[in-house]
């Protein structure tokens, strides 16, 4: 999945980006060669990713991150400033294992529940600007896939929970809008795999019975609605699984949907 970011960029992501009339400016976040364990790496990512989507904001520019992994979305978070700000969490799966829950040990699989102030406490707070979102402003949309540990932390943290099932009626979409509107603003954080395999296989851990291209701009814009969307996570798209090289113009379609409103 760490190859997803470039192979987007070189398929033109930017510079369509720049068609459409926006100014981009894009910067590289790495760690450099050499040995680099998972969670300091992950961790170092996102303290590097934090400080500059704040230089972005501070200058007034819009934040897209593109990245391997959903735990990207914690640095984003905190670039942009946690206090009032809400997240909404596209994913098949939930990524709200704790150290004490985790059975395989994947990090990944922990990001929002750090960015949750649920896990890993001492090492979020070395990322710049880390602040716990309260359970109230953050949103599961889409998730499919879940851990029984999951779904009980989804109800004892107070996080809102979208299934697809429920997206797909007006009750759901006015729900999601609502849910913004507890927010000052909203970070959306989009692992490909929220979309059903049949319009794009973003990786290895696809699930069936995901969204739909058009239901996933549908619910992006609930969420203008509510509240003005601050910054955007693309993440998780492995291109080896993608056999139609749907991605790009898939990613180039979720940006378009995010993007617009933001210009209007």
């Amino acid at each position: 999945m760490g190859a997803g970011p470039r192979h987007l960029i070189n398929a033109g992501l930017a510079e369509g980006l720049g068609n459409a009339g926006h100014d981009v400016e894009l910067i590289r976040l790495d760690l450099g060669p050499g040995l680099h364990g998972e969670i300091g790496a992950a961790v170092e990512l996102m303290r590097r990713i934090s400080r500059s989507v704040r230089e972005a904001v501070a200058t007034k520019r819009f934040p897209i991150v593109l990245s391997g992994n959903c735990n990207a979305a914690v640095g984003a978070v905190c670039g942009i400033g946690s206090a009032g700000t809400g997240v909404l969490w596209y994913d098949a799966h939930g990524d709200l294992h704790t150290s004490d829950t985790t059975e395989s040990g994947f990090f990944d699989g922990m990001g929002y529940a750090m960015l949750l102030g649920q896990a890993f406490r001492a090492l979020a707070a070395t990322i710049p600007g880390f602040a716990a979102v309260p359970g109230h402003l953050a949103g599961i949309v889409g998730a499919r896939d879940l851990d029984a540990p999951e779904s009980e932390h989804i109800a004892a943290w107070g996080m809102e929970a979208f299934s697809v099932e429920r997206l797909r009626s007006e009750p759901g979409l006015q729900a999601l809008e609502n849910f913004g509107r507890r927010a000052r603003r909203i970070y959306v954080h989009v692992d490909l795999d929220v979309l059903d395999p049949s319009v794009l296989r973003a990786n290895g851990f696809a699930t069936p019975q995901g969204l739909t291209l058009a239901e996933l701009e549908a619910t992006i814009n609930a969420v203008g609605r509510g509240a003005p969307v601050a910054g955007i996570g693309l993440a998780s798209y492995d291109p080896a699984f993608d056999e139609e090289n749907a991605g790009p113009a898939v990613a180039a379609h979720v940006l378009a949907a995010l993007l617009d409103p933001q210009d209007r």
